[in-house]
């Protein structure tokens, strides 16, 4: 099965992977810290973990690219490349914790 991520034109998810937002050099802590009231990266994924196991540690694909079906949503598809990810492929190397 394929997976598809939207990652900000430009990003370097090809050279150094696609990470979790606890794993992440280079997270934006700006609308986490307003919502938690923590503040640091550490802090923010402790508080995360909290409400759903696993939350901290996930990346969010979809099951087909975004279509640019509204004016907010071709606004995105334009500022964005898109990733295929073979979710087989990381299933049998055991990358795989959950699924939701």
């Amino acid at each position: 099965m394929k997976l598809y991520h939207h990652a900000p034109k430009g990003s370097q998810i090809l050279e150094k992977g696609l990470f979790a937002f606890s794993k992440s050099p280079h997270v934006d802590l700006g609308y986490y810290t307003y919502r938690s009231g923590k503040k640091t990266q550490a802090e923010i994924s402790a508080w995360m973990e909290e409400f759903f196991p696993g939350y901290s540690r996930g990346i969010r694909c979809f099951t087909e690219p975004i279509q640019p079906t509204t004016k907010h949503l071709k606004s995105l598809v334009e500022a964005t490349d898109v990733y295929e990810i073979d979710l087989d492929a990381l299933i049998r190397d055991n990358l795989v914790e959950a699924i939701y």
